[in-house]
């Protein structure tokens, strides 16, 4: 059962965050597995697109549930930071530097849980119609799977 202090207040956004605490799980229940692996570096690599999908859906909330924009932009900044430290830890296992597992997992589940506490468990107070949140949410996850899915 989830802390309901630590829920968005958003559906889609909770679902996201448990999507990727599965995901991130997966890594974490892999301590044997070689990081150089292709297919521990293939978990790695579709937890990077989970985090920078959901932040791209969360940064829609963002901008249209009234949040103060100084509180928007130090979120995403915050979004930002996590990316660019992910897309480091994804260059460094691909070019086969030594990562020690546990250390990685804990490296990742820090950013995401000090992120998700300081920033977007704040996110409740400023929802005032949260079925058109989770509907505007909707409606941009079907937009970029129908762009994704012509692109392919």
């Amino acid at each position: 059962m989830v802390d309901s202090s630590l829920l968005s207040g958003v559906l889609s956004i909770d679902q996201e965050h448990k999507s990727l605490l599965r995901t991130l799980q997966e890594l974490i229940d892999a301590p044997l597995v070689d990081p150089t692996a292709k297919r521990f570096q293939g978990v790695v690599t579709r937890l990077g697109i989970q985090i920078r999908q959901h932040f791209e859906n969360e940064e829609g909330i963002l901008r249209t549930c009234g949040m103060p924009s100084d509180d928007v932009n130090k979120h995403i900044l915050g979004h930002s930071h996590i990316r660019d430290k992910y897309a480091q830890l994804e260059a460094d296992l691909l070019s086969g530097k030594g990562i020690e597992h546990s250390a990685m997992t804990d490296l990742i589940n820090g950013w995401l849980h000090s992120h998700h506490v300081e920033f977007d468990t704040k996110i409740k107070q400023y929802l005032t119609d949260v079925e058109s949140v989770d509907e505007l949410v909707l409606e941009r996850v079907c937009r970029n799977h129908k762009h994704n899915g012509a692109q392919a």
